[in-house]
């Protein structure tokens, strides 16, 4: 199967995935909003034709917070990895090391963060949090990150914080 689109994904990991997993995947945080706009503001870009140019020498690589990384693509917090590969957020972080992607760990992940760095220890991690109620365990969520050298915090509650400046 050759996939191009989002949808060419979806339909493979929808073959792939037991049912559990594709539905835990799929749901989308309910209603979908989030997901829908992700598409409609993707559909917005168009790929210009650039007739008789040299493309012999391009280059996707870009700064995020100052960290270069080969291409714009970040893999998002998400939990539950194990779901599609038994080594779960290991596995994820590995391959985001080998592509030099950016890697958004959750809070909520199956693997600590530990054993994510063990795993890929010259990936650049972020740390996906959400300020808990208990004050002390959000700092020391967020201590324990930038020793293990995750390098920013992404949060729903106040965007992406880079650790330097905390």
């Amino acid at each position: 199967m050759e996939l191009y689109t989002v949808l060419d994904y979806e339909r493979l990991a929808k073959e792939k995935l037991v049912k559990d997993a594709w539905e835990y995947f799929n749901y989308g945080m309910g209603r979908k909003w989030c997901f829908q706009d992700s598409i409609e503001a993707f559909s917005r870009y168009r790929i210009r034709s650039r007739v008789l140019q040299d493309v012999s020498k391009r280059s996707l690589a870009t700064a995020v917070l100052g960290q270069s990384i080969p291409y714009p693509i970040c893999i998002s917090p998400t939990a539950c990895h194990f779901f599609a590969h038994p080594d779960g957020e290991e596995a994820t972080a590995k391959a985001a090391e080998a592509a030099g992607a950016l890697m958004v760990l959750s809070c909520d992940a199956g693997s600590s963060m530990e054993d994510v760095t063990m795993a890929a220890p010259g990936g650049l991690r972020w740390m996906g949090i959400y300020p808990f109620t208990d004050r002390q365990l959000t700092e020391y969520t967020i201590r324990k990150a930038e020793k293990l050298g995750f390098k920013a915090l992404v949060t729903d509650n106040f965007g992406t914080i880079p650790m330097e400046c905390l």
